[in-house]
């Protein structure tokens, strides 16, 4: 996979420099791609034979879900949890209706951020998602068009994408039939988007994420969300699909490390028994708990994924572990894998409001654990990854900017004024006490899109006009609690490492 600095030329001419022959596809790539993208166009007319109103099935309504998703007879029944949380949704979605439209008032308010805490209405969800992602500030006119025509013959991943097409959601009621519709709009929004980030095509996992988006979203909107998601700063998830999975790597130690800490017995005991955090992981991290967890639990984690970015995978991995920790303890290899990958997805053992506010629990306080050393990569960031502005204009410029080196400026601004106000307030008070998350912003978790060099300051390299506030930061470096009760904040410097990580203290 080729990781030039090239890229996609982002003009109104669509008219990209020629790519060397590893980045497009072969004569035959070329026409295997082509006869794929023709099964999908002309299915309905060869393969899918237009049904009668005798033969259709009219018995699936009564098998789907709220969601989308058919089920055997005797799995549809809702329990009264069910019941009353569509309930409470109706009640909520006036108050949503009102927020929707006075947008600019309540975006990133404390209401704003509590009421995504407590779920997003299914009715709203697609336009929550679209402001929380500023869609409609990220598209350039006409690009996805051309990118979906230049694919037919360009893309070389038609083939993988077609495999995992077939093996994708294939219970949910947009994507069951084989070349149907929304299946052809999943084709069409991945191979675009591996012609338009060159750096990272096409890999396996790509295909949910863009499916889930589809289920809200028109194709071209999936797209762009599903750049924003790869490239922005706050989700950055391009680290986690690069080869040697860097990020993923990162993220995995960070959790092991929170184990090591904070769950001792249970780290000891799923390694006694080879249960490694990589094996149970990588889904988590991967898919932000897409098929790891029930639908209904994953889309409000994914609601406060697309608020607070790449910060609530480890704190949501720490959760689960800590609500269901006696029953882990008590399991063997076969039996622990059984259950974080297949038992939790069909019941979670917890509503959903109560798995939420033990994740608000760990969320606020903060407490050290321990340097986590950076082991270099021989890789570089999306070179799309810089800061996506609202401006269409300012976008464009900052597309066609060289890929910048992994141990240069990279700053996520919000985020670090964010973090350095609470360092202060903590420094103030001696100690944080307990919030809503509405009250205390998340702290980024360190990855290989943060600048770990030596001398980090998280203010360098930001293009706001902030004062540095590196002084006061490092001044509660290595800064220890007096009481096994308090919380402080505290950032380990020093060559190539720093640690900021929420987990709690209970």
């Amino acid at each position: 996979m080729s990781t030039k600095s090239s890229g996609f030329e982002h003009n109104d001419s669509f008219s990209p420099a020629e790519e060397e022959s590893d980045d497009i596809a072969s004569a035959h790539e070329a026409a295997e791609s082509a006869e794929i993208f023709r099964k999908y166009e002309s299915a309905e007319m060869i393969n899918l034979p237009r049904q009668s109103s005798d033969d259709f099935d009219y018995d699936i309504y009564s098998r789907t879900d709220r969601f989308g998703f058919t089920h055997e007879k005797d799995q549809i029944l809702e329990s009264n949890e069910d019941d009353k949380a569509k309930i409470v949704e109706l009640r909520r979605e006036r108050k949503w209706l009102k927020m929707l439209f006075r947008w600019p008032k309540y975006q990133g308010s404390p209401r704003l951020k509590r009421s995504i805490y407590k779920g997003v209405p299914q009715k709203f969800r697609a336009e929550v998602w679209r402001r929380l992602l500023n869609i409609d500030g990220q598209k350039v006119f006409g690009t996805y068009d051309k990118l979906r025509l230049r694919a037919r013959l360009c893309a070389k991943d038609t083939k993988q994408i077609d495999m995992d097409i077939n093996r994708t959601y294939r219970n949910h009621v947009f994507f069951r039939q084989r070349y149907g519709i929304k299946q052809r709009s999943l084709l069409n929004v991945l191979a675009a988007y591996s012609l338009f980030n060159r750096d990272l095509g096409y890999c396996q996992g790509m295909n949910h994420l863009a499916a889930l988006l589809l289920m809200y979203f028109v194709e071209e909107d999936a797209f762009w969300a599903l750049h924003i998601l790869m490239c922005d700063n706050g989700h950055a998830m391009h680290g986690f699909f690069m080869p040697g999975f860097p990020k993923l790597l990162r993220f995995q130690q960070h959790h092991d490390a929170i184990l090591k800490k904070r769950l001792p017995n249970l780290r000891a005991h799923l390694e006694s028994q080879g249960v490694h955090t990589a094996l149970y992981t990588t889904k988590w991290f991967f898919q932000c708990f897409l098929d790891r967890v029930p639908f209904s639990l994953a889309l409000r984690l994914w609601d406060i994924y697309m608020l607070e970015g790449d910060v609530v995978l480890t704190a949501m991995a720490f959760t689960i572990l800590k609500l269901h920790q006696k029953y882990l303890m008590k399991l063997n290899f076969e039996q622990t894998m059984e259950f974080l990958q297949v038992r939790l997805e069909k019941s979670f053992g917890a509503v959903n409001d109560v798995v939420v506010e033990a994740l608000i629990r760990v969320e606020t306080p903060v407490e050290p654990v321990g340097t986590i050393l950076s082991e270099p990569f021989d890789w570089e960031p999306c070179s799309m990854s810089v800061n996506l502005s609202t401006s269409k204009e300012n976008y464009l410029d900052q597309i066609g900017a060289s890929l910048r080196d992994i141990r240069g400026n990279v700053c996520d601004g919000i985020h670090s004024r964010q973090f350095n106000k609470q360092v202060q307030s903590a420094q103030q008070n001696g100690a944080l006490e307990q919030s809503s998350p509405t009250k205390a912003g998340l702290a980024h978790v360190p990855s290989y899109y943060d600048n770990l060099e030596k001398g980090f300051c998280s203010c360098s390299g930001c293009s706001n006009d902030v004062g540095c506030e590196h002084d006061k930061v490092t001044s509660v470096n290595h800064s220890t609690s007096s009481s096994a009760d308090d919380c402080t904040f505290r950032i380990e410097t020093g060559p190539d490492h720093i640690t900021r990580i929420r987990i709690d203290t209970q």
